[in-house]
């Protein structure tokens, strides 16, 4: 741990020590200019694409995670399915219209 880090007060994040020292180190962390970009970037869905992300329509997968057969007749899978794989542009469109972006 750096001298930074011991001049500050140990901050209770969370019950398990070892986790807690980890935060408190990476809380004391020198923060540079890079770093804190962050909060003036946008991300918005037409920009996707440059991303390398999918804007399309995905396929519906016809296996599961263990290689088991997806039961699409089965409404619950289904229903889950298709909120997965649902194109939802239009929504984080109107979504980023309503904001003024």
């Amino acid at each position: 741990m750096n001298e930074m880090a011991n001049t500050r007060p140990k901050k209770q994040f969370t019950k398990n020590s070892m986790l807690n020292d980890l935060l408190n180190e990476t809380a004391a962390a020198p923060v540079s200019a890079e770093m804190t970009d962050w909060n003036t970037m946008n991300f918005k869905s037409e920009m996707a694409q440059a991303f390398g992300m999918e804007t399309s329509p995905s396929v519906v997968p016809m296996t599961g995670i263990n290689g088991e057969s997806v039961n699409m007749n089965n409404k619950k899978v289904a229903t889950t399915v298709n909120a997965m794989t649902k194109d939802y542009s239009a929504l984080m469109k109107a979504i980023d219209k309503k904001k003024g972006k």
